[in-house]
């Protein structure tokens, strides 16, 4: 415990000496900003909500920004194996982010170590011979 939450008194000891305690102290430390009526609780929540929103929106942002798999600059589509199924992500657009926008195609068909079956699979789905 740190000191704020004691104050010493001095107390007359019987020998006539004079002798610390230690008691607990009031705190009141935190009312002077405790909102009182509804519209401060109101102020006070709207203000606590809206930024640990945008904390969260930043963060999720900055994450999936950080996820995006750089594979090329062109137009193109590429496989991945995510969250236990093979998906097709475009190389551009906002479809390119993985965990928060849907990918163009996904299947579970094939286990994650399959070298040819999920690309066939790609293959027929994106039309290429």
């Amino acid at each position: 415990m740190s000191a704020r939450f004691f104050r010493y008194t001095e107390e007359p000891n019987p020998d006539g000496s004079i002798g610390a305690v230690r008691t607990w102290r009031r705190l009141y430390y935190l009312l002077h900003w405790t909102p009182t009526s509804r519209l401060d609780r109101l102020r006070w929540w709207c203000r606590w909500q809206s930024r640990t929103t945008w904390e969260s929106l930043a963060t999720i942002t900055h994450h999936a920004i950080r996820a995006i798999r750089h594979a090329d600059d062109g137009g193109g589509w590429v496989t991945y194996y995510e969250r236990g199924a093979w998906v097709i992500r475009p190389c551009t657009g906002w479809r390119r982010v993985p965990y928060l926008t849907p990918p163009i195609a996904r299947t579970r068909q094939y286990p994650p170590d399959d070298e040819q079956g999920h690309l066939d699979w790609a293959c027929a789905h994106l039309g290429i011979a």
